[in-house]
């Protein structure tokens, strides 16, 4: 799986969720601590609307932590200050990096995940939909 999109998932993900995940892997493979949970701050990246040049709108506070398993190293970032789900991001992240065989089992389970995050997107944006005031331009009268 693509690291943006994992990321992606993760990132919308509920804490509970992630933690889960985690575990279920650190049964069969103990990860280490390289880095402690810690928070950081990241720049907020956006594009100006009307001519699309980038520019930064501020700072974001994080949690990021480095964790080794399986022989190979693991890093998770997550907002605000959920050090927990940071760690089991880290974990899931060097699964993937070691391809561990479980990764065939991850993948699916985050892919359900995935679908049930679009699904529920999708709910929220139909119900804004219903609320959107349409603005007609009176030309040539």
């Amino acid at each position: 799986m693509e690291k943006s999109r994992l990321t992606r998932i993760l990132s919308r993900a509920g804490s509970a969720d992630v933690r889960a995940l985690a575990a279920r892997l650190q049964l069969m493979y103990p990860a280490v601590v390289l880095r402690d949970p810690m928070r950081t701050l990241v720049m907020m990246p956006m594009a100006d609307p009307v001519r699309g040049t980038p520019f930064y709108l501020g700072e974001l506070m994080a949690s990021e932590t480095m964790v080794e398993m399986a022989g190979a190293k693991g890093f998770g970032i997550c907002m605000g200050d959920d050090f927990e789900k940071s760690a089991a991001i880290a974990v899931i992240d060097a699964a993937y990096n070691a391809g561990v065989p479980e990764c065939e089992w991850l993948t699916r389970t985050l892919l359900d995940m995935e679908r049930a995050q679009d699904a529920l997107l999708q709910k929220e944006a139909a119900a804004h939909r219903d609320t959107m005031v349409s603005f007609r331009t009176m030309e040539g009268q």
